[in-house]
């Protein structure tokens, strides 16, 4: 039962571990991962409170917030040039900063009135599995046959190794 509240309580890390993974594996650097996590949260809680929205809306709301705060650090590494350490922690700030005017301060967001199935995804299990470790294990499954499985991760290896080589060997 130690183990599983472990992994339990590690699984959202190790979602978040994942993607920084990735992006440290084609060579760049995310300082704001913390930040698109808080906004894809908040995104949700959004939708499900004020908008009324249900919770597949919802998950889609909270992807859309932290998707964001990716294509902004897209536009500020790859169309204006900054340097992805200086992007992504002027990204970390700003984020930082919008998340304690929303809360109050950094007052933990909360909404209790959720749908049931909303509150199964975080609270709920999949044969006796708690679902936060059913979500992740399947995330790190499709990362695994994306990053090991397919020509599209080994260019990521390849760029992130030595990207002059691979720009080279087209």
């Amino acid at each position: 039962s130690n183990l599983l509240a472990i992994v339990e309580n590690s699984a959202v890390l190790l979602i978040v571990a994942l993607a920084m993974t990735l992006i440290v594996a084609s060579g760049g650097i995310d300082l704001s991962v913390g930040v698109a996590v808080d906004f894809g949260a908040a995104f949700a809680m959004v939708a499900l409170r004020d908008y009324g929205a249900p919770w597949h809306v919802a998950i889609l709301a909270g992807l859309g917030g932290a998707g964001l705060v990716g294509a902004f650090n897209a536009l500020l590494i790859v169309a204006l040039g900054v340097r992805p350490f200086l992007a992504t922690l002027g990204t970390f700030f700003i984020g930082s900063s919008i998340q304690r005017i929303y809360t109050d301060g950094g007052g933990p967001i909360a909404f209790r009135r959720m749908e049931q199935a909303f509150r199964d995804l975080a609270a709920g299990n999949l044969w006796g599995i708690p679902m936060e470790v059913v979500i992740a294990g399947a995330v790190a499954l499709a990362y695994y046959l994306l990053l090991e499985r397919t020509v599209h991760g080994r260019r990521i290896h390849a760029i992130g190794l030595q990207p002059r080589a691979a720009r080279l060997a087209g």
